[in-house]
């Protein structure tokens, strides 16, 4: 079982519990299981950018600094809601383990 993020020329491998693969392209296509997710680019940086560092646990600060590299001026619980949005699309397409755990006081960490 391994969840694929497949990039032009660049694919990575990693051992989970899930069979997940997650593809994209120009217009950010995204499936899980065969699943469309139609997630926004943030949505994609977010679930990516929590995948790459799994266990680590991010404050909202550090998620925002990662997302939005053009340092426009969001507020912290603009993070909350696209983890929220991201678990109901994961949900949605049949993920019903919950991937990204919600840290209190601190933010957000992502576990297999």
């Amino acid at each position: 079982q391994v969840l694929h993020f497949i990039q032009p020329f660049i694919s990575v491998f990693l051992p989970v519990f899930l069979i997940v693969s997650i593809t994209w392209n120009k217009r950010m296509d995204t499936n899980y299981n065969e699943t469309q997710l139609d997630l926004t680019p943030v949505e994609f940086r977010l679930l990516t950018f929590l995948h790459n560092m799994p266990g680590k646990v991010f404050s909202r600060e550090q998620l925002m600094n990662a997302l939005y590299e053009d340092q426009r001026i969001v507020t912290d619980r603009t993070i909350d809601s696209h983890i929220r949005n991201l678990r109901k699309k994961l949900n949605h397409a049949g993920c019903t383990d919950d991937i990204i755990h919600s840290i209190y006081g601190i933010g957000y960490k992502y576990e297999l």
